[in-house]
């Protein structure tokens, strides 16, 4: 622990005359990293025998997902964070293979502790809202699952929504987690069977650093989902570095539920092309904010970046790296996968040992993770300092 903090001190004081000027220093104080909140954590975790239930049993784990692609990094430092601990003995995501999380726990020799409901990890992208959300209720009227354990905003909110206060509520990776409605508060959720990983300051922080890199004015959002876009962060960054930010709301996406829904997928893309040209040519945007999720499928993200390129606008990342290889200029990301999904392994031994999850704290402060797109830096003129540069996990 001491050693991460150092090398974060060290990776902050780098960027440290980068970020100057960036907001008066009494604002400042308000956007730097929680390194009290991440030592209260780091104290808060202690070693726990692993021990089946009273009856002798294996607790048993529901796991629900977004979506394979979104979450099967994070979800494999979770199972090795378990793996670490004693608390399973294998973890199927481990070498690599997996291509899906259909049957993932088929013939996997996890221990006398824990096992996984249905084998799998529940995907609402590939299973269906419909059919996850079905599998849930009926694991919960049960009694079967002694504890969920969500990745993602969907995958949280249906959780939530079918656990009620019966069964314990684990909520990882979040855009925004009391924006959407997960919980009630940052520092404790305010609903004592759910507990979601929380950074309060993360949105602002990042749009520091985005603003220092290109002092902009007028910065485009879109957004179909409140919580999953961040705003609240945003408005307040923007309040404190003095720049207009400009939203607009569109229609959701099509939930997948093994239907037919191209005609819904084009009525989507076709709201968001509008919104685009509306930032682009009657507000005048100069930076863009592309918020998690707002690209579906991803494999459109080249092209609808390349809008934005083509008219001289900077793209900035909220999260995914793979948006940043399709042409995004950067992404500053204060939620690293090794670190969340231990800290949730963490949590959920605490819990399954009888703590409530509403009794434990939420906030963490990753080490921060950058990614650059030199490509996109050269296509648009922009000069990226040296000192980010250094800073940087990877360059594209």
């Amino acid at each position: 622990m001491r050693l991460r903090i150092r090398m974060t001190a060290l990776l902050c004081a780098v960027l440290l005359p980068f970020l100057n000027g960036c907001a008066p220093a009494s604002q400042k104080s308000q956007i730097a990293p929680s390194w009290l909140a991440l030592e209260s954590v780091e104290k808060e975790r202690a070693v726990r025998t692993p021990a089946p239930r009273e009856n002798g049993t294996p607790y048993r784990v529901l796991m629900v997902a977004i979506s394979f692609d979104a979450t099967v990094s994070v979800a494999d430092c979770y199972l090795r964070g378990l793996k670490q601990t004693g608390w399973i003995l294998e973890n199927p995501l481990e070498d690599g293979q997996a291509v899906q999380y259909d049957g993932l726990f088929d013939g996997c020799e996890l221990g006398p502790y824990l096992e996984v409901c249905g084998e799998k990890i529940y995907d609402i992208a590939a299973d269906g809202q419909q059919a996850v959300s079905q599998a849930v209720q009926a694991y919960v009227d049960a009694g079967e699952a002694d504890i969920i354990v969500t990745l993602g905003t969907e995958a949280a909110q249906l959780g939530k929504l079918h656990a009620r206060d019966r069964v314990p509520v684990l909520a990882f990776p979040l855009a925004d987690a009391v924006g959407s409605g997960i919980v009630k508060g940052e520092q404790y959720s305010g609903i004592p069977n759910v507990w979601a990983y929380t950074d309060p300051e993360r949105y602002q922080r990042q749009l520091v650093l985005y603003h220092d890199l290109i002092p902009f004015k007028k910065l485009g959002l879109i957004y179909y989902d409140e919580g999953l876009g961040g705003r609240t962060g945003y408005r307040e960054a923007a309040a404190q570095i003095g720049i207009e930010l400009v939203e607009r709301r569109i229609d959701p996406p099509p939930v997948s539920d093994g239907v037919d829904d191209e005609t819904a997928l084009a009525s989507y893309w076709a709201g968001l092309e509008a919104a685009c040209d509306e930032l682009l040519e009657q507000e005048g945007i100069d930076a863009f904010m592309l918020t998690t999720q707002l690209i579906q499928p991803q494999q459109r993200a080249q092209a609808f970046i390349q809008r934005f390129h083509e008219a001289g606008v900077p793209v900035f990342i909220q999260t995914g790296e793979p948006l940043v290889e399709a042409g995004g200029l950067i992404m500053q990301e204060s939620l690293v996968d090794e670190e969340v999904g231990q800290l949730v392994a963490d949590v959920t031994v605490r819990v399954l040992c009888g703590e409530q999850p509403g009794d434990i704290m939420q906030p963490y402060t990753c080490t921060p993770y950058i990614v650059v797109n030199q490509q996109a830096a050269r296509a648009l003129n922009i000069q990226l300092p040296f000192e980010l540069l250094i800073s940087c996990e990877k360059i594209y």
